[in-house]
Order: C-alpha cells, then structure tokens, then sequence
C-alpha cells in the first residue's frame, strides 16, 4: 500500500503541484502550453483488450503506475477543458519505448516469465524520446488540446 500511494503522490500529486505552481506564469505568456508524460499503459481502451488474451499480459503490471498514469491523463483532460476559452493546449505524450531501468525491469522479470517470450523491446534511447517530444511539443496547436498523443505526434487511444 505504500509504495501504491508513493507512485500516486510522485506521479499524480507532484504533476498536479507543479502545474498549478506555474500556470499564473503561463497566463502571463504567449504559448499557452502544458505537456504531461503519461504512458500507453495508461490506455484503458488497450488495458481493456487484454482480458480477452490468455497467459501474462502487460496488463498485469504494476497497477500503481497505471493508476497513476490514467489519472495523469484525466488531470490533462479536466485542464483542456477547463483553460479552453484561455487558449492553452493541453496534452498527454507518451514518450514511447525508451530504454530505461524500467524495461531493463520489465525484459528481466515480467516477459520472460511466459515461457521466455517477449512481447516488445525497446525502440528509443531517452534522449531520443526527449528530442522527438520536444519537437512535437513546439508544433502542437490549440486543436489537438485534451489528446493523448506518441511521442511521434500519433494519437492513442484513451
């Protein structure tokens, strides 16, 4: 339960914090812009397909960092629709497959668990994944404010 509720107050708590901390100087500028990282594994939608599927799927990870990521998602939602008439765009990215110790975590105890199969492998090196959503971040308009978008700019499902 403790690390259930670390993941919430880090994930979901701190974003909300550090969001509501600098949106008066955000109001202040010209490019109205808030960027939440989330995760396809946030995706409800994909979370849902998966009950249908035999054996271990990425679904049976880590329900905090889920949790934490559908709420980050929602948080983007409520904000889009709250700061609309304001001209802001908000979004969620998913900053794709990156190598981290998260997947070094995910190859070494979860995937190879059934049966030694692998499901996916890592695509992106972090910085990678930064320049891309960087890029995508300084195109986004206000038409694409409240989606759940890859780090390349595809839209995901909720």
């Amino acid at each position: 339960m403790d690390d259930f509720k670390q993941v919430l107050l880090v994930n979901v708590v701190g974003t909300f914090c550090v969001t509501k901390s600098i949106l008066h100087l955000l109001r202040l500028g010209t490019r109205k812009t808030i960027v939440h990282i989330s995760s396809n594994a946030a995706s409800l939608s994909r979370n849902h397909a998966y009950i249908k599927q035999e054996g271990l799927t990425e679904a049976n990870l880590a329900l905090s960092y889920r949790a934490s990521k559908v709420a980050i998602n929602m948080e983007t939602s409520v904000l889009a629709n709250d700061l609309k008439t304001e001209g802001f765009t908000v979004v969620s990215l998913d900053p794709g497959d990156v190598s981290t110790g998260m997947w070094k975590y995910l190859l070494q105890n979860v995937y190879t668990e059934n049966g030694g199969t692998q499901r996916r492998q890592p695509s992106l090196t972090p910085q990678q994944s930064v320049a891309a959503m960087l890029t995508l971040t300084l195109r986004l308009s206000t038409q694409q404010s409240g989606k759940f978008l890859l780090y390349d700019g595809q839209e995901l499902p909720w």
